[in-house]
């Protein structure tokens, strides 16, 4: 029975609370994750320009240079209240409704308010930030991009330009272009946080001095990395921005998003025990699995896969704390029933038990790599993935068990009962 952390999801992925792809909370005897719908790409335009204001700490202004006309929404549905004072420099004020605005022609400039979200004293989830900032040790500032306006069929801007009071700001983790409407949201870190390099990743910290306790996670977190990097194709991880949560226990999160990844930490050393430290790497090797492939297939499989590369990593480099992970996420994905691509759509409806399942499903692609083992397939699984991807499903995720057994190397009578019992095969 898994305890302390993990058992459960609750899914946070509905209309009232869709803060975009790739974005995950972690609550004890619950898990969240949030993959919106792929959307159409969009072509870039114009110039966006986002000022924070010190002497307002709770919103910022944007302006989006040189507007055309049509209707604008609020990226990823976010809610309707951190959209304010929408105007245009040449006709007046807009009205705002749910998230959407109208834009004339010959709007000029287009101008709105967004909230900020203070750093509390306490710690900070990381899966529920849009924007932030805090006063010490320094200004800066992470904002997901979920305040930018965005057309549909059309980009909001080529890139971003942040100020404060006026005077230019420098993006750490950029500068940017704005993500397109099908990837992972924005993340932008401004200021000059503490950071550390392990291997191919650059880590910044939320505290003054870099948390002791975190260096024996970031070791295994550069390996974890490094062996998914050696078996996968190339790919070029974005750095972690860790953000410590002082009721560790009540809740841990991680977000992966276009240009920097957020995770949580236990804030004090002393609730760093196995499973925690288990759990956090965990956290940290799905948001960057997400970024191992194209993210926007459906929601089964991103999330699903994204779990099983972390998985995946921690039992080759970490073997130690391997059984937390199986107990908290294969274990129960052994129960599921219900065929991951259905269950898929049904929690991109908003149902938070098949949501639970479809995050589970790290046990399906488990399942096949130990028969690839076990029967001594074509190498390994993670070597057979990226044409796994390209040829075993269809662009709607519909299994092709055909290909799938020409890649695996599996034969019939070992492949085809993985196939009908986690995707409803015949």
């Amino acid at each position: 029975m898994v305890d302390d952390y993990v058992s459960g999801i609750l899914c946070a992925l509905s209309p009232d609370n869709d803060t975009g792809p790739y974005v995950h909370i972690y609550p004890i005897l619950t898990v969240a994750l949030g993959l919106t719908c792929s959307l159409a790409a969009s072509q870039a335009m114009g110039q966006l320009r986002v000022d924070l204001s010190s002497q307002n700490r709770e919103w910022g202004y944007a302006t989006l240079q040189e507007a055309s006309e049509g209707l604008y929404g609020v990226r990823s549905g976010m809610a309707a209240e951190n959209l304010q004072g929408v105007r245009c420099s040449e006709g007046g004020e807009l009205s705002a409704v749910e998230g959407r605005v109208v834009v004339p022609r010959n709007c000029g400039d287009l101008n709105w308010e967004f909230h900020l979200k203070p750093y509390p004293v306490e710690g900070v989830m990381a899966s529920g930030q849009l924007s932030w900032y805090s006063d010490a040790p320094n200004r800066w500032i992470i904002s997901e991009g979920d305040v930018i306006l965005q057309g549909p069929g059309m980009g909001a801007a080529t890139g971003v330009s942040f100020f404060l009071d006026g005077r230019p700001l420098e993006i750490r983790a950029g500068p940017r272009r704005l993500p397109a409407l099908n990837q992972a949201p924005g993340f932008w870190l401004l200021g000059h946080p503490v950071h550390v390099d392990k291997g191919s990743i650059r880590h910044f910290f939320d505290r003054e001095t870099i948390p002791r306790h975190l260096a024996g996670l970031l070791d295994s977190h550069s390996a974890g990395i490094g062996y998914l990097l050696e078996m996968l194709p190339p790919a070029e991880l974005p750095p972690v921005f860790w953000m410590g949560l002082a009721e560790w226990r009540l809740s841990v999160g991680g977000a992966a998003g276009t240009g920097l990844v957020l995770a949580n930490y236990p804030l004090r050393a002393r609730d760093f025990d196995r499973r925690a430290y288990a759990i956090t790497l965990y956290v940290v090797l799905h948001e960057h699995g997400h970024h191992l492939f194209d993210g926007t297939g459906p929601l089964w499989i991103g999330e699903s896969l994204a779990s099983y590369l972390a998985i995946k990593a921690i039992r080759e480099t970490a073997p130690e704390i391997y059984s937390v992970v199986e107990e908290a996420f294969i274990a129960p994905g052994l129960a599921i029933e219900t065929p991951l691509p259905v269950l898929g759509e049904r929690a991109a409806a908003g149902d938070g038990h098949a949501y639970t399942q479809v995050y589970m499903g790290a046990a399906f692609w488990m399942a096949i790599d130990d028969a690839m083992v076990g029967q001594g397939g074509h190498g390994s699984f993670l070597q057979a993935l990226p044409d796994a991807l390209a040829r075993g499903f269809t662009s709607g995720g519909a299994p092709r068990p055909k290909e799938i057994a020409q890649v695996t190397g599996l034969a019939p009578g070992t492949l085809n009962p993985i196939l009908d019992r986690y995707l409803g095969t015949e």
